[in-house]
């Protein structure tokens, strides 16, 4: 079935659609998933002790991909259609749930160079993705496939339990570190929103003057995964 993938805000407000897409989750089992503590983006589990937060109790892990009607494969690509081009740090995250129990992450993130769009440096803003980790009880309210509620159940209490939602298996960005973003921006009514282009194609990590994206499984030769500072700039 194929349906348009939506990034929402906080306050529910839906702010553009990144693809017509087929969605495709696969669900861990309990006792598979329970032992994840979380997944940085490198792709590394994260245990108690490498990770930097109190360690959480992943009982379900789900990955969802899509059919992106197109796909940035380069800077270029990506540069001519992203609307700002920043360089931020991550401040905050804030996970949440929407009404398809479809989980994303609120990225606020502090702009510490600006190379394309109408922002400047020392702004924040709030950018929006796929992905996140949010308590099992609060997924809960959205999720009714039978499936996933049954294995809910076996649990006595769902306290302190989380459920991991994944987008096509790409790492996320982390709080205290900074990206390079290329973003799209929405308007619904007076408000403002801002997503990557493509979702992880708009994400960079930045090492030096070094950057690099996540590369999935499907990519063709011709996809480009990394890049340097002076290809921006």
């Amino acid at each position: 079935m194929k349906k348009k993938i939506l990034f929402v805000v906080l306050i529910v407000m839906v702010f553009g659609i990144v693809a017509w897409g087929k969605t495709n989750e696969t669900k861990k089992t309990n006792e598979e998933a329970t032992n994840v503590i979380s997944t940085n983006e490198d792709g590394e589990k994260l245990s108690a002790t490498n990770s930097k937060e109190k360690p959480k109790e992943i009982i379900m892990s789900i990955d969802t991909d899509a059919d992106m009607d197109k796909s940035f494969d380069n800077i270029d690509e990506l540069q001519d259609n992203c609307d700002l081009i920043i360089k931020g740090v991550v401040e905050a995250i804030k996970p949440y749930c929407d009404e398809t129990a479809t989980v994303y992450s609120n990225y606020s993130v502090k702009i510490s160079e600006s190379f394309k769009g109408d922002l400047k440096e020392g702004d924040t803003l709030t950018i929006s993705d796929f992905g996140g980790i949010i308590p099992a009880e609060e997924y809960l309210k959205y999720q009714d496939d039978p499936k996933a509620v049954e294995e809910f159940q076996k649990y006595e209490t769902l306290k302190d339990k989380y459920v991991e939602y994944s987008f096509e298996g790409a790492w996320r960005p982390e709080t205290g570190k900074t990206y390079i973003w290329y973003l799209e921006k929405n308007k619904v009514g007076d408000k403002t929103y801002y997503n990557p282009a493509n979702a992880y194609q708009g994400i960079f990590k930045v090492k030096g003057n070094e950057l690099e994206r996540y590369n999935p499984e499907v990519s063709d030769k011709n996809y480009q995964t990394k890049c340097t500072m002076d290809e921006i700039k």
